[in-house]
C-alpha cells in the first residue's frame, strides 16, 4: 500500500500542501510536532509541521531528518518536502537532511504554483509575473528573498550539484525529459530544479517522473503536491463538508506583515460586523508594563465586542515605521529579526488563545505561520485534520482538540482580496465547497 508523508517547514505551508490530499477524498492530519505521531495511524496522509524555517541551518537539518527517519520507520515509502513557494527558510539544508536519510535517485524540486501566481520560468522564479528578489520579500523581516534563480539560491544552501530541466525540454515529452534525467545521474547531480510556467508543467513532471521508476522524493510547494494523489493511486471519492450553522463570531488573527494579508484584512474591517483591535508591536517589545497594558487593553476590547455579537480581527501593527522602531527596541535588547518576530507572535497568540478559552469564538481565521502556530499551541491542539479549501491554498480544518473547533489557515501572501470575508461566511455554516 502506498503511504504518502509531507515534512513542512511551517504550520501554513503544512496546511495549504495536506490539503491537496485531503480534497481528494483521504483522511489527512496536520501534527505540530513529532510527538503527535503516535496513535495517528487512522490518517491516510500524515503532515508533520517541523516549524524550522527561521531555525539556523544545522538546526533545521537535524529537525527534518528526524521526522525523515521517523516516518521512514514508520513504513511511509513516499516523502514530499514542502517548501515555501516563494523560496523562504533553509531549503537546502532540509533536502540534504532528507537526502542523506531516504538517499533517493534524485530530489525531483518543483516549487512553481501557477494558478497562484508562483512560476518558474528557466530556473527564474517570478510572483505574479515580477522575479521575486524584486517583490516585497526582499524585505521580509525574518527570511529575505535576494536571488531570483532557483538552482543559485538552492546552492548557496547545500554543496551538491543542482540541475536544471527547463520548460522547453519538459514540454519535449517524455524521452527528452528522461534523457535529461540520465544525463543528471550519470554525472551524480542528485538535485533536479523544473520549471513550471502552467499546472500543465506541474502535471507533466510528476506524470514523467513517475514513469522513470526511480527512487525520488518530491519537493515542492502546495501546487506539485495537487498531482500526487492521482500518480500514487491514492485518490478517493470526496465527501462534501458540512459545517453546522451557527452564529456565534469568529476570531481573525493576523501576525504576517504581507501587504496581501493587510489588503484582505481592511476589506474585512470594511464589513460592519467585524470590530478591529491593533496590537502596538512596538509596546509589545518596550517593556512588560508597556506589554501588559497593550494585552490587557485588546482582551478587554475583543471581551466586550464579542459578547454582542462581533467578528474580531485581531492585529499586529505593520506600517514600515513600527516594524522598524519595533526591531530598534529588540536590536537594543540583543535579540535578533527572527526573536523579534517570534516575540511579537508569541505575544498575538497568547491574547487570542485566551479569547479562544473563554468560549466565546465559533472558529479562527489565522495568517502567518509563525502566528498560527503560537496560537494553536496555547490552545493546546496538536494538530489539524484538513477537510477542505475557502480558496486555492487557504484550507479549513478541525482541531485536533476537545473544542473539534474548525480553523482556516492562510500564509501572508495567499488569498484573493474578499478572503477573510469568505472563510468566515465558511466557518459560520456556509457548506465547504
Amino acid at each position: 500500500m502506498n503511504k504518502l508523508a509531507i515534512i513542512a517547514d511551517d504550520l501554513t505551508g503544512a496546511s495549504d500542501s495536506g490539503v491537496q490530499f485531503a480534497r481528494k477524498g483521504l483522511v489527512t492530519q496536520v501534527l505540530f510536532d513529532l510527538t503527535g505521531l503516535s496513535g495517528k495511524r487512522e490518517a491516510e496522509v500524515i503532515v508533520v509541521d517541523t516549524d524550522s524555517r527561521a531555525l539556523p541551518a544545522l538546526d533545521a537539518y537535524r529537525q527534518v531528518q528526524d521526522a525523515a527517519k521517523t516516518l521512514q520507520e514508520m513504513g511511509f515509502n513516499h516523502l514530499y518536502k514542502k517548501i515555501d513557494s516563494t523560496l523562504r527558510g533553509n531549503i537546502g539544508a532540509e533536502i540534504d537532511a532528507i537526502y542523506d536519510t531516504i538517499k533517493p535517485t534524485f530530489m525531483i524540486i518543483a516549487p512553481g504554483y501557477p494558478k497562484n501566481g508562483r512560476t518558474i520560468y528557466k530556473g527564474y522564479h517570478f510572483l505574479h509575473d515580477t522575479l521575486l528578489h524584486e517583490t516585497e520579500l526582499s524585505r521580509d523581516p525574518k527570511c529575505p528573498i535576494k536571488e531570483s534563480y532557483v538552482p543559485s539560491l538552492i546552492a548557496k544552501q547545500t554543496k551538491r550539484p543542482i540541475g536544471l530541466i527547463d520548460y522547453q525540454t519538459l514540454r519535449l515529452g517524455f524521452d527528452k525529459v528522461k534523457e535529461q534525467l540520465d544525463h543528471y545521474r550519470a554525472n551524480g547531480i542528485p538535485y533536479i530544479v523544473f520549471d513550471s510556467l502552467s499546472e500543465e508543467d506541474l502535471q507533466r513532471i510528476v506524470r514523467y517522473v513517475c514513469r522513470i521508476n526511480e527512487k525520488v522524493v518530491w519537493v515542492g510547494s502546495a501546487g506539485l503536491a495537487n498531482y500526487l494523489p492521482e500518480a500514487y493511486h491514492l485518490q478517493k471519492s470526496k465527501k462534501a463538508t458540512m459545517i453546522e450553522p451557527s452564529e456565534r463570531p469568529i476570531l481573525l488573527v493576523v501576525g504576517s506583515v504581507s501587504q496581501v494579508s493587510r489588503k484582505q484584512l481592511d476589506r474585512a474591517l470594511s464589513l460592519k460586523n467585524v470590530k478591529g483591535i491593533q496590537i502596538d508591536s512596538v509596546k509589545l517589545v518596550s517593556d512588560n508594563q508597556s506589554r501588559y497594558e497593550e494585552m490587557e487593553k485588546a482582551l478587554h476590547q475583543a471581551e466586550n465586542w464579542a459578547k454582542q455579537g462581533y467578528h474580531i480581527a485581531l492585529y499586529s501593527s505593520a506600517s514600515p515605521n513600527e516594524i522598524k522602531q519595533a526591531q530598534e527596541i529588540g536590536e537594543a535588547k540583543g535579540l535578533g529579526a527572527i526573536e523579534i518576530s517570534n516575540f511579537i507572535a508569541q505575544n498575538l497568540g497568547e491574547v487570542a488563545s485566551t479569547l479562544i478559552n473563554k468560549g466565546y469564538f465559533r472558529g479562527m481565521i489565522l495568517t502567518g505561520g509563525d502566528t498560527a502556530k503560537h496560537v494553536c499551541n496555547k490552545v493546546g491542539a496538536t494538530g489539524f485534520e484538513l477537510l477542505d479549501e475557502v480558496e486555492t491554498g487557504v484550507p479549513i480544518a478541525k482541531l485536533i482538540h476537545d473544542s473539534g473547533m474548525y480553523v482556516v489557515t492562510k500564509a501572508g501572501a495567499f488569498g484573493s482580496e474578499n478572503t477573510f470575508i469568505q472563510a468566515i461566511h465558511q466557518l459560520q455554516g456556509v457548506d465547504v465547497k
